[in-house]
This record gives C-alpha cells, sequence and structure tokens, in this order.
C-alpha cells in the first residue's frame, strides 16, 4: 500500500507541475497578444495632400499670341466685354432696371455660346462672314442698351427734370449734347454712314465724357463749373468733328 501511495502523490505532483507550466504559458500569451485579442494594425500613413495649383492666369505673350492669330475672334470678344462692363455699370448706376440688366446679359451670353461653337467647327477660327454676323448682333444688344437707358431717363417726372435743368444749367447742356451726338451716331449706324468701328470708338469717348461730367458733378456737390463746362465742350466739339469726318470719309469711298 505504501508503494501505491507514493506512486499516487508522485503522479499528483507531475500532474500538478504540468499545470502550472501549462498556465505560465497562457498569462504570458495574453501579455504578448493583448488579452488574447488580436494585436490592432498600425495605422496607414496618409498620402500627403495635393496641393492646390493657382488657376492659370493669361499670361501676357499667351494674350498676344491668341490676339495674333485670332484678329476676328478677339474683337468680337472685346466688344462683348466692353458692353457687359457697360451693362453693369448701368445696373449701379441704375440706369437699367435687373430685368433689363438680366435680358442684354442673357443675349450677350447667347453671342459668346454662338462665337465659340463657330470656333470650335472651324478649328478654332471663325470666317468674316461669321464675324460680320456676330458683329450685327452686337450692335443690335448696343441699340437695345441705349433705348432702354433711354426709356428709363425718360420716366423721371417732368418736374424733377425741369428742376434739375432749373438748379443745374450747366450740367444740362453738356448731358443734352452728350445724348444729341449719341443718337447721331445710331442714325449713322443705321444708315452706314459709319461703320461698326468708327461708331464703336466714338460711343467710348462719349460715355467717357459722361463719366468725366458725373466725377465733376460729384467732386462738386452735384454742379460743374463754367471751366468744367468749357473743357467738356471742347471735348464734345473734338467728337462731333470725328463723326463728320467719319461720315465724309465713308462717303467717300
Amino acid at each position: 500500500m505504501g508503494g501505491i501511495e507514493m506512486t499516487n502523490r508522485l503522479a499528483a505532483a507531475v500532474l500538478g507541475l504540468a499545470l502550472l507550466i501549462t498556465a505560465g504559458d497562457a498569462h504570458a500569451g495574453k501579455k504578448a497578444g493583448g488579452g488574447g485579442r488580436p494585436a490592432k494594425q498600425a495605422k496607414a500613413p496618409k498620402p500627403p495632400r495635393p496641393q492646390k495649383q493657382a488657376k492659370p492666369r493669361g499670361k501676357p505673350e499667351n494674350r498676344n499670341n491668341f490676339q495674333r492669330e485670332h484678329p476676328r475672334r478677339t474683337q468680337v470678344l472685346k466688344r462683348e466685354d466692353r458692353q457687359n462692363n457697360h451693362v453693369n455699370k448701368d445696373l449701379t448706376g441704375k440706369k437699367l432696371t435687373y430685368q433689363q440688366g438680366s435680358k442684354i446679359k442673357a443675349e450677350e451670353q447667347g453671342i459668346r455660346r454662338q462665337e465659340q461653337a463657330e470656333a470650335k467647327a472651324n478649328g478654332g477660327r471663325i470666317t468674316k462672314a461669321e464675324q460680320k454676323q456676330l458683329n450685327r448682333e452686337e450692335t443690335k444688344v448696343g441699340r437695345e442698351i441705349n433705348r432702354d437707358e433711354r426709356k428709363d431717363a425718360a420716366k423721371i417726372k417732368p418736374e424733377d427734370r425741369k428742376a434739375f435743368e432749373e438748379n443745374h444749367p450747366r450740367r444740362t447742356e453738356v448731358l443734352k449734347r452728350e445724348d444729341k451726338q449719341v443718337k447721331q451716331v445710331d442714325h449713322a449706324l443705321t444708315d452706314k454712314k459709319l461703320t461698326y468701328q468708327q461708331g464703336s470708338k466714338i460711343r467710348t469717348e462719349e460715355r467717357g465724357i459722361r463719366r468725366q461730367e458725373q466725377a465733376e458733378a460729384k467732386a462738386n456737390g452735384g454742379y460743374i463749373t463754367k471751366d468744367q463746362q468749357k473743357q467738356l465742350n471742347k471735348e464734345e466739339n473734338k467728337v462731333e468733328g470725328e463723326i463728320k469726318r467719319d461720315e465724309r470719309k465713308d462717303a467717300g469711298q
């Protein structure tokens, strides 16, 4: 019996030792594996954000190349830009209503889309006939701008207009003369006594005189001096002489 008991004790000791070894291995595994959970994978580094490239601005040399290679397109697009700027100034100065300005801008956008489509169809260029047609449409829009400006000016109450003329006789004289010469240019264009280029140049000069008159009146509290009136009339005389010269030049051709 003593030998059997000794054997049983020895077997129990061996089993206990085996259990201790197994428990130790499990504990070590928990430490290494984070409590039995799978180890977290390290996050991959985020790729660097691409730097925003500045919008390319038209370099002078590129602009010059375009103007040199596409003179017809340049002329049409410059005219469209000029008339858009004219509308923006009229909206700011309340010479046009929102509806009038919106309609004219939509027409200008249509002309630009037409120009782009024709250029695309012709490999980047427009023909003389297409340029002529686009200029006809721009002339039509230009006349619409002038008509709308005069229409809104006519809405001024007679008593208000009379008060303005009584209080600002110098401004009234200069502005009436400017308006008269613009109408003269419109009629000359309709009768083909002036070319588009001649009419456009004269209109630009007339707008410059009007802006000058407005700036001087604003600086003086609403009126212009005798010297300023005299200078503005000199500039109007110069424009009037230019109209007559251009009409005679075209009549002689």
